[in-house]
C-alpha cells in the first residue's frame, strides 16, 4: 500500500503508518458519502431544521425585548440554544441569552396544531444538597 520510499523512511513502522493511512482514507470516504447524502437528499431536512431554530430564537428575542425596562436603551444581547430535541413532528428548545438576568426559556413547537409555545423561567437559586 505504501511506496518503498515511505517504508524505508519509517523503517520498522510501516504497518503502523499504513494502518493510519487506511483509517484516514476510510474516514474521508465516510465524510464524502455524508456530504453527498446532504447534497442529494438531506439538504431539505437540514434547511428545515435551520428555519425552525431561527424561528424559535426570534420568539425568544422578541419576548426579551418586550420585557426589558422601557426607560433604558435596549442593550445588545444574543440568544443561544442550550438544548433542543425533535420528536416526530414536535420540536422543543431550551434557550438562554447573554443578558445577566438569570432567565431561561423553553420553546415548544406542536406540529399537529402548527403552534409555538413559550415558557419563561427565572433561576432563583442553585444549591448543592448533600446527604
Amino acid at each position: 500500500m505504501l511506496s518503498s520510499a515511505v517504508s524505508k523512511r519509517f523503517g520498522e513502522y510501516p504497518n503502523m503508518v499504513s494502518d493510519k493511512l487506511d483509517a484516514f482514507q476510510r474516514n474521508r470516504r465516510v465524510q464524502e458519502e455524508g456530504d453527498k447524502e446532504i447534497m442529494e437528499g438531506n439538504f431539505e431536512q437540514h434547511f428545515k431544521q435551520s428555519i425552525m431554530d431561527t424561528r424559535a430564537a426570534v420568539i425568544v428575542a422578541d419576548y426579551i425585548k418586550e420585557h426589558l425596562d422601557k426607560s433604558d436603551p435596549v442593550p445588545y444581547f444574543e440568544v443561544y440554544i442550550v438544548w433542543k430535541c425533535k420528536t416526530l413532528q414536535n420540536w422543543k428548545y431550551l434557550f438562554s441569552s447573554t443578558l445577566h438576568d438569570g432567565m431561561y426559556y423553553e420553546v415548544t413547537y406542536n406540529g399537529d396544531k402548527d403552534e409555538w409555545y413559550l415558557d419563561a423561567y427565572k433561576k432563583f437559586e442553585n444549591r448543592c444538597i448533600k446527604f
